[in-house]
């Protein structure tokens, strides 16, 4: 029987060091289906997420400041495997794949060679332990 899992993502940062006004923050919905059931074995899915980055960006040795600030919409794919163990540890890596939508540019026009419009793709694992 195959098991559903919805997971809703989201992140907040902001630098906190001074150096550079940096700051992200992300929100997304994203499935799994697990097709052994148990939320274990082959899983597939889906989701989408919305990415906000303001940054205002000083140069190493330079007095001038560029203004970056951008929203991106970014549907993706993934699948993976999860392996639970009986103490309840469990790692699940996974590969994903996606389309951003939207630029992320600099206040000259400048088009950010990472995280701009384009295929994404990424490779994660997760560890948990279940109770």
């Amino acid at each position: 029987m195959e098991m559903w899992k919805i997971n809703i993502p989201f992140f907040y940062w902001n630098e906190p060091f001074g150096v550079d006004d940096l700051s992200l923050i992300g929100l997304g919905v994203k499935y799994r289906i697990y097709k052994d059931g148990d939320n274990r074995g082959v899983f597939y899915g889906g989701g989408i997420s919305i990415f906000s980055i303001s940054w205002d960006y000083t140069p190493f040795f330079s007095s001038t400041t560029e203004s970056i600030s951008a929203t991106t919409i970014n549907p993706k794919g993934e699948i993976g495997y999860r392996i639970n163990w009986e103490n309840g540890f469990t790692l699940a890596p996974d590969l994903e794949l996606g389309y951003t939508i939207g630029t992320v540019e600099a206040s000259d026009g400048t088009e950010a060679d990472f995280g701009s419009a384009g295929l994404s793709w990424g490779i994660g694992i997760g560890a948990a332990i279940r109770f």
